[in-house]
């Protein structure tokens, strides 16, 4: 083995490293080497265990986590690297149905609208519908991507939520799916769904995205919310080569769905989980270190 790949990791980071095939989970707090530990793993896979690095996903939640992570990974390769995909959720599904669009139900120049778009949408909605002193349109598109992140329709909205004024925002949501349908346009929560929807009900293109990738890693696996789930779930099931990497003490988008529950899930669908701790933090070293010198 190449000592290199592991030299400047722990005990425990190496143990987590070095298991390369199968399900597992990393509890990582802040500070404790995460990105490192994720980098290596990927420099493992490829370098020690000769994996095609076009076979490797690595899920982030931001785009420049992604970055980060392409960066290091090409930095101790030596080269430019081609993973099979480093990126958000998001990124990932825009991929996919850009090519499975017919089966997905979508029209091949889908429009992808973002938060403004959508609010702009909404906006429309409440005009036309004269509810100017009801609620605003961030009101109405923050409940709308709540139910879609637990893949709740506008038919079933009422079923699962029963504040005031649901109703009124069950209606708003109807008619917002059905502009956005009209105008062939899909919103950021849609990309997750129709991409879930599409591999849940087509055998044949989820085949095609087993055998494409068969390692996957995905960061901040916390703020995971239902669908995302399902996503990762579907995509790892038939290899279980799957790390995902997590500091569940806390999760910074739980606003918008994400469910701290996934860890028992993963841990109930995909069998024989292994489990790491990385508890040393070594940005309070750190701070510490600087501390005793300011003190010399």
């Amino acid at each position: 083995m190449n000592p290199d790949i592991l030299r400047h990791l722990n005990t425990k980071q190496k143990e987590s490293v070095t298991n390369y095939s199968g399900p597992a989970v990393i509890l990582a707090g802040a500070g404790s080497g995460k990105t490192r530990v994720l980098v290596a793993k990927v420099i493992y896979l490829i370098k020690e265990k000769d994996i095609s690095p076009a076979s490797i996903v690595m899920m982030t939640f931001t785009n420049k986590a992604a970055s980060e992570m392409k960066e290091r990974i090409n930095r101790q390769l030596g080269g430019m690297v081609k993973l099979g995909y480093v990126g958000t959720y998001h990124s990932f599904c825009v991929r996919v149905l850009r090519v499975f669009w017919e089966p997905a139900g979508l029209d091949k120049n889908f429009i992808i609208y973002d938060d403004d778009d959508q609010k702009t949408l909404i906006k429309q909605i409440i005009q036309e519908k004269k509810l100017f002193e009801k609620k605003t349109p961030g009101y109405f598109s923050y409940y709308i991507s709540l139910a879609k992140n637990q893949m709740i329709t506008p038919e079933r909205f009422l079923e699962s939520f029963k504040f005031h004024q649901a109703a009124l925002v069950a209606d708003v949501y109807y008619h917002y799916q059905k502009k956005l349908e009209k105008n062939k346009g899909v919103d950021f929560d849609d990309l997750l769904i129709k991409t879930v929807y599409l591999l849940q009900k087509n055998d044949d293109v989820l085949d095609y995205y087993h055998n494409k990738y068969r390692y996957f890693l995905v960061d901040e696996f916390q703020d995971t919310n239902y669908v995302q789930y399902l996503l990762t779930k579907l995509l790892a099931e038939r290899s279980k080569n799957i790390t995902v990497v997590g500091d569940f003490s806390q999760s910074i988008y739980s606003w918008r769905g994400a469910d701290i529950t996934n860890l028992k899930k993963f841990e109930t669908d995909f069998k024989g989980t292994k489990t790491f701790y990385l508890e040393e933090n070594y940005r309070s070293t750190q701070n510490r270190t600087r501390g005793s010198s300011l003190c010399s």
